[in-house]
């Protein structure tokens, strides 16, 4: 809670049962959740306490006979239909129909007097987690790359976002997005404007815009000029670099990209290759990357998309002996990111349209 008073925090306290917290209208984590749950009693839904872990430290395991390790979250389950739904409404940052990712693809206890319930919380699909990100850019003739982009945080990557901005000044919000930005694109990058958008609704996603110039983004050699169409991609590395491997590997939730971008040409260049990478996909259909480039009909500008997602199938944890596995799928994505096409002064190919994988 922001801008309360010693006497509210006092009156928070005190409260003793939900009609206290409407009545106050504030209250602890467990007051507005218990709230919630009168409410719905009183739409004559079936509204109960619901126990479960907290993946953040442990995963649920029953054969471990501790309550506070093994369920210290709580929220409260519905029952819709014929099925049990988790919300948990003090989690304020959380959009309706999801929960904290340490509480997803955790194993709930629902109270009961009879007899014992225990029910999975879903874990929120890929689609569910977003990065969106546009971009309209151009490039000079001397490598520098300039122009508007946009960033849409949706799911756990939006409460993150959310809450790492949380109570801070313009100031420190901009050094944020500064950082994020040089960290993916380039370290050269100057943020020339900049704002956020539903930076406290819990519902809508969180969103950058912003405006950059990037020197040295593309290199000049003679009359080429050799660039990445994935402008966020720009400095990206594989995500495991280690040979080897002592721990399964774990991901906190599923989660995707989209990726559209523009990129003018400078004036008097052209494509000179036409090569685009070529998806990317496992057997198993645990993640998929795709990439798309065109150019429109005056050939000046590059059209590039990008589809990726990982964790379809609710696939996040995998053993110690898939590692080689994972490992090579990573750094297959991180090759299609940092692909590269050149420009040449003066020149044109008739290849250069369409380009598609």
């Amino acid at each position: 809670m922001t801008n309360v008073s010693d006497e509210d925090r006092k009156a928070v306290k005190d409260s003793k049962s939900p009609g206290d917290t409407l009545k106050l209208k504030m209250g602890s984590s467990s007051d507005i959740d218990s709230l919630f749950g009168a409410m719905a009693r009183a739409a004559g839904l079936d509204a109960r306490v619901a126990l479960s872990g907290n993946r953040d430290e442990l995963f649920f395991n029953p054969n471990i006979p501790n309550f506070s390790l093994m369920l210290s979250s709580s929220s409260i389950a519905v029952m819709l239909g014929n099925e049990w739904r988790f919300f948990s409404p003090a989690e304020y940052y959380v959009p309706f129909g999801m929960m904290s990712w340490v509480e997803e693809a955790q194993t709930a206890l629902i109270t009961d007097p009879k007899e014992l319930i225990w029910k999975p919380i879903p874990l929120s699909p890929p689609e569910k987690t977003s990065a969106k990100r546009t971009g309209k850019f151009k490039l000079l003739e001397d490598g520098t790359l300039e122009g508007e982009a946009r960033i849409e945080y949706t799911g756990h990557y939006g409460i993150s976002e959310k809450r790492l901005n949380f109570g801070d000044s313009a100031v420190e919000q901009e050094k944020t997005l500064k950082d994020l930005i040089k960290e993916n694109i380039l370290g050269t990058t100057e943020v020339e404007s900049f704002a956020i958008e539903n930076a406290n609704d819990p519902e809508k996603p969180f969103v950058y815009t912003f405006k950059i110039r990037v020197p040295n983004y593309a290199s000049r050699t003679g009359k080429r000029l050799f660039f990445q169409p994935n402008v966020f991609e720009r400095s990206s590395h594989p995500r495991f670099t280690a040979n080897t491997r002592k721990y399964d590997v774990y991901f906190n939730y599923p989660f995707s990209e989209n990726d559209d971008i523009t990129i003018d040409f400078p004036p008097g260049f052209s494509l000179e290759n036409a090569d685009a990478p070529a998806a990317v996909k496992d057997s198993q259909g645990i993640a998929s990357h795709e990439s798309y480039l065109g150019i429109t009909k005056d050939k000046k500008t590059l059209v590039y998309r990008r589809s990726f997602a990982f964790g379809n199938k609710g696939m996040i944890m995998f053993q110690v002996v898939s590692y080689p596995a994972i490992k090579g799928l990573f750094e297959a994505f991180n090759k299609a990111d940092v692909h590269q096409l050149t420009l040449r002064q003066e020149a044109a190919t008739a290849s250069a349209l369409p380009l598609s994988n």
